[in-house]
């Protein structure tokens, strides 16, 4: 009889620690990027901090289903990338249709729409550059590779006056026509808020009318 409660007891005990775990297992809410903020003066010890992979693009298959990936090589690309990389590389300067955000310590919106000239440039050792231009502003990042089709970039916030106010975290995420956006920023007095994913389609390149 003690035998059997010591395990009925174990048992109860196993159980109940499940579900401790389980329930501590929070997902925190993707993010996207404000087209043409301007990050003001570089700063130094600046850390991409932590979030998770954006949700998959509207119709997306299965691993499976993903086209095969050509030889980056063949097109003189860094030898990592994906089809959906080497698509973008090839395009070279293309016109790309999207959502501009507006991120402040009480919320995101991504509401405006936004034409942007885009070019992304792939470098050895997980760098790529990424150009864009739109109506009244350009810029120019150099990403960091965290995964296939998976960039990240930093972006600290300054006062006029000059004090460090936080930074915004970047991810992009490469799709077979485009690319989706996530923001997020991490304000010193008004913690971190997150964007809605926003997906940038490739309209055409640079050489082609754009489209409407």
């Amino acid at each position: 009889m003690i035998k059997r409660e010591a395990h009925l007891l174990a048992w109860i005990t196993g159980a109940l620690l499940v579900l401790i775990l389980t329930g501590c297992g929070t997902t925190p809410a993707t993010p996207s990027l404000p087209s043409g903020a301007d990050p003001g003066p570089t700063a130094t010890g600046i850390v991409i901090l932590p979030y998770p992979s954006p949700s998959p693009p509207e119709g997306s298959g299965s691993a499976e289903a993903a086209p095969p990936t050509p030889d980056p090589a063949i097109y003189g690309l860094p030898s990592e990338l994906t089809a959906n990389e080497v698509a973008a590389a090839r395009a070279g300067e293309a016109v790309y249709s999207g959502y501009s955000c507006v991120v402040t310590p009480q919320g995101c919106a991504c509401e405006i729409p936004v034409i942007e000239r885009s070019t992304f440039t792939f470098a050895p050792e997980g760098h790529m550059l990424f150009h864009f231009t739109g109506d009244g502003y350009a810029s120019e990042w150099e990403m960091s590779r965290l995964g296939p089709d998976q960039w990240s970039y930093t972006i600290p916030m300054f006062s006029q006056s000059g004090d460090f106010q936080g930074a915004f975290f970047v991810l992009l995420t490469f799709t077979p026509d485009g690319y989706v956006y996530n923001l997020g920023a991490d304000f010193d007095e008004g913690g971190i808020v997150t964007c809605p994913d926003v997906t940038f389609r490739r309209l055409s390149t640079a050489g082609q009318p754009d489209a409407p």
